[in-house]
């Protein structure tokens, strides 16, 4: 659905941004600004640790929770992410994305 599909873009992309800013980086000066100022801005470079943390974390630590009885006891188990949920909702993951953008 276009709700479910809008919650999952938010919420990956605020992980991303957690990301950003909690794992290690180097700091690297921009371009200078064009008003002239000779300002530059300061950018995390980490993004390249980011995606082998989300892709680990995908693959690894997916939480879900299990049934162990029909009593209803329940467990949290860790495991692949259910990725084939993307390429079912393709489309409409990419109109809310450039809902967004």
């Amino acid at each position: 659905t276009l709700l479910q599909c809008a919650t999952i873009v938010l919420l990956w992309f605020l992980f991303q941004v957690l990301l950003e800013r909690i794992l290690p980086c180097a700091l690297v000066k921009g371009a200078p600004l064009p008003d002239g100022s000779g300002k530059r801005l300061v950018y995390r470079i980490n993004g390249h640790l980011a995606f082998w943390v989300t892709l680990l974390l995908l693959d690894v630590a997916w939480p879900r929770w299990i049934d162990i009885d029909h009593g209803g006891k329940s467990v949290l188990a860790f495991g692949r992410a259910p990725v084939t949920w993307l390429y079912d909702h393709y489309s409409t993951l990419a109109f809310v994305t450039i809902l967004w953008t």
